[in-house]
């Protein structure tokens, strides 16, 4: 005997709707890497759009990818422009990584630079970060000025003059005249 069996599948529809998943994520900076080995990329550390004296802070993930422990030395940080760093000197043990914070006050609206900070370690390393720093450059509007009130006859274009002399009913500018023969008709001349 054969028995018939059927499966019963249900599928739900629902209308699209719009999500907001960006309120709901933190913006985060991404985290740059700065590679201990030759020829590496030199990571960029991007300060965009930061209030004038409001603190914006950019980390970098040193990373060591020898066998040996680095002392790394932070050299050339531009503090009169208002950057500053967590270390100065610090250790990545060997096949490890350390985390080093950038800083960044802007005193004034003509902060904005492009800076590079010198790192190197005491084997051997040398290399750089790059960093681009703009601020936010604030709006202001001048005071608004009273329009000035038009006299009559001041401007030529737009005003027309009336015709001196009348034809039939009809008055306009001079230059359009009623056609003799038929009253419907309009000669402009």
């Amino acid at each position: 005997m054969s028995r018939d069996r059927t499966m019963v599948h249900t599928m739900t529809f629902s209308p699209p709707s719009k999500r907001d998943d960006t309120a709901s994520k933190p913006v985060t900076a991404k985290t740059e890497v700065l590679l201990l080995q030759p020829f590496s990329r030199a990571p960029q550390l991007c300060f965009d759009d930061i209030s004038v004296g409001t603190e914006a802070s950019r980390s970098v993930k040193v990373c060591n990818t020898s066998v040996v422990e680095h002392t790394v030395f932070i050299e050339r940080v531009p503090r009169n422009k208002g950057f500053s760093v967590n270390a100065d000197v610090f250790k990545v043990a060997p096949r490890g990584h350390e985390t080093l914070n950038v800083k960044w006050i802007p005193a004034d609206n003509d902060a904005s630079c492009r800076v590079t900070i010198n790192v190197r370690s005491d084997q051997g390393y040398k290399g750089g970060l790059v960093v681009l720093a703009t601020v936010k450059k604030s709006v202001k509007r001048a005071p608004r000025q009273p329009q000035k009130s038009r006299t009559q006859g001041s401007d030529p274009v737009a005003t027309t003059q009336p015709s001196a002399e009348r034809q039939g009913s009809c008055t306009g500018p001079s230059r359009i005249q009623r056609s003799e023969t038929s009253p419907c008709r309009w000669n402009l001349s």
